[in-house]
């Protein structure tokens, strides 16, 4: 593209799009007396990938479970993907997912084993999201807490 620019004066021009499939990584700028500004790098921001854990024994396909939604809930976009990553309530979550995953989400009362595992990822931090489906949601909030009771009650309609 070539673009004239008086002497003294300035222009400001959009940078012709990069063919499909290719990407854009320098811009070389000729024709003026001084080569130091003439050569601009750039590099294109690359996505974030995001892992959200989800502690519960459903199935991803039924629009009548939790997981169905938390799978919809996080649109990709270009500056992140986020996967979320369903584990069963029967066994403790892998280090990584303690380790890596910002977020934890969970959808069925706990079994000792992923509490241990959901108590280690609170200790690191991190928010862990404890969706309520039933009374017995508050055995796992006392296990996660360390609080000896928590009572919970069904809501009058």
């Amino acid at each position: 593209m070539d673009v004239y620019v008086p002497p003294g004066q300035n222009r400001v021009v959009s940078a012709p799009v990069a063919p499909s499939g290719s990407v854009l990584e320098q811009l070389r700028l000729a024709g003026d007396g001084e080569e130091f500004d003439n050569l601009v790098h750039y590099v294109p921001p690359k996505a974030e990938q995001i892992k959200v854990v989800y502690l519960g024994d459903e199935d991803p396909r039924d629009p009548q479970r939790l997981l169905y939604y938390l799978k919809r809930a996080f649109p990709e976009t270009r500056r992140q993907n986020v996967q979320v990553v369903a584990r069963p309530t029967a066994a403790a979550l892998p280090a990584e997912d303690v380790l890596a995953a910002p977020l934890l989400v969970i959808g069925d009362v706990l079994t000792p084993e992923s509490t241990a595992s959901a108590r280690e990822f609170l200790s690191n931090g991190k928010p862990v999201l404890l969706v309520t489906k039933s009374i017995a949601s508050a055995r796992t909030v006392a296990d996660l807490t360390g609080l000896g009771n928590v009572s919970a009650e069904e809501a009058a309609t």
